[in-house]
C-alpha cells in the first residue's frame, strides 16, 4: 500500500496531477476500444475482434478470454481460425466509430448483435449507415438487431 501511495505522490508532483485527474486517466485506460471497421472482414465478428485485441493491442488469450467472458481455449481456437482467413495484421485508418468492449462481452447476444444494437442505440446509426459500414447486407442486419430485441425481451 505504501507503495501505491508513494507512486500517486510522485504522479502529483512530477506531472503536476490532482488525484481526481489521476483516477481519471486509470478509468479512460479500462475502456478498452475497438475500431468498428474490422468488423468489414471476410470473418466472423468475434474472429474479427479476437484477431485485433491480439495483434494490434497484443493482450494474451487468457486477457482476451476475461474480456470477452469465454474460455481462453476458445479464443486460441478462434484466433487460430481467423489468421487461417486472413494472415495480414488490421490497418485501421480513419477511426470514425469506436465500440467498448465491455459492450461486445454479454455471452447472451452474439457479438454481431451487440454491435448492431450499440451501433443503433448510442451512435444512432440507421440500419442502412450501419449494413454499409460493417459491408454486410442490410436485411441481415435488420435481422440481427431484431434477434437482439426479441433476445431482450426474455
Amino acid at each position: 500500500m505504501q507503495v501505491l501511495k508513494n507512486e500517486l505522490n510522485f504522479l502529483k508532483k512530477e506531472y503536476n496531477l490532482s488525484f481526481s485527474q489521476i483516477c481519471e486517466l486509470v478509468e479512460q485506460d479500462r475502456d478498452i476500444l475497438v475500431p468498428v471497421q474490422i468488423f468489414s472482414f471476410d470473418l466472423s465478428p468475434l474472429e474479427s475482434l479476437v484477431k485485433f485485441l491480439k495483434e494490434n493491442r497484443d493482450f494474451n488469450y487468457h486477457k482476451i478470454g476475461i474480456l470477452l467472458n469465454r474460455d481462453e481455449r476458445t479464443i486460441w481456437i478462434t484466433y487460430k481460425n481467423a489468421i487461417k482467413k486472413q494472415k495480414d495484421k488490421f490497418i485501421v485508418k480513419k477511426i470514425k466509430y469506436l465500440v467498448p468492449v465491455e459492450k461486445l462481452q454479454n455471452r447472451k447476444y452474439s457479438v454481431l448483435e451487440s454491435l448492431c444494437s450499440y451501433l443503433i442505440m448510442k451512435e444512432n446509426l440507421s440500419i442502412n449507415d450501419i449494413s454499409i459500414l460493417l459491408n454486410k447486407n442490410p436485411s441481415s442486419i435488420w435481422t440481427v438487431y431484431k434477434r437482439y430485441l426479441k433476445k431482450k425481451q426474455r
